[in-house]
C-alpha cells in the first residue's frame, strides 16, 4: 500500500499525502503555539495535547482524525464566513470597518481552500484506517 517514503504518511496517493502532511502540521503548530503560551495560561497546555493527537492521527490516516478533521473544516466553511461577512461585525471594529471586498476575498481563499482538503479527504477516505 505505502509506496512513500517512510517519513510521509502511508499513502498511495501523493495529493492525499500532501494534504494530510499539511493538516497535520497546522495542528503541530497549534500545539506548539499553544504549549508556548503555557507560562501565562497553564490551561494551555490541556488544550495542545488534542492538537497533538489530532496531528498524530492525521499522520497516521487514522480515520477518527479524519472526522474530527472533516468536523472542523465544515464548521469553518459554514460559520465563520457568516461570522465575518455580518453586518454588526463590522459595526464594532475600531477605526471603521475594512472594504467588504477585501474581507470578501479573504474568506472566499479560505473556504475554497477549506472546501479542497474537504474533497480530498473525502475522495480518498478509503486509505484511512482505525
Amino acid at each position: 500500500m505505502a509506496t512513500s517514503p517512510r517519513y510521509l504518511p502511508a499513502s498511495d496517493n501523493r495529493l492525499l499525502v500532501c494534504v494530510v502532511a499539511v493538516v497535520a502540521a497546522l495542528y503541530g503548530l497549534f500545539a506548539v503555539a499553544l504549549a508556548i503560551n503555557v507560562l501565562r495560561a497553564p490551561v494551555s497546555l490541556g488544550v495542545a495535547l488534542p492538537f497533538v493527537v489530532l496531528s498524530w492521527g492525521m499522520w497516521r490516516l487514522k480515520k477518527w482524525a479524519r472526522w474530527i478533521t472533516v468536523f472542523v473544516l465544515w464548521f469553518c466553511v459554514i460559520v465563520i464566513p457568516i461570522g465575518v461577512l455580518n453586518p454588526f461585525a463590522a459595526m464594532e471594529w475600531e477605526g471603521g470597518a475594512p472594504q467588504w471586498e477585501v474581507l470578501a476575498s479573504w474568506v472566499a481563499g479560505g473556504v475554497a481552500l477549506g472546501l479542497f482538503v474537504l474533497h480530498v479527504l473525502g475522495k480518498h477516505k478509503g486509505d484511512f484506517t482505525w
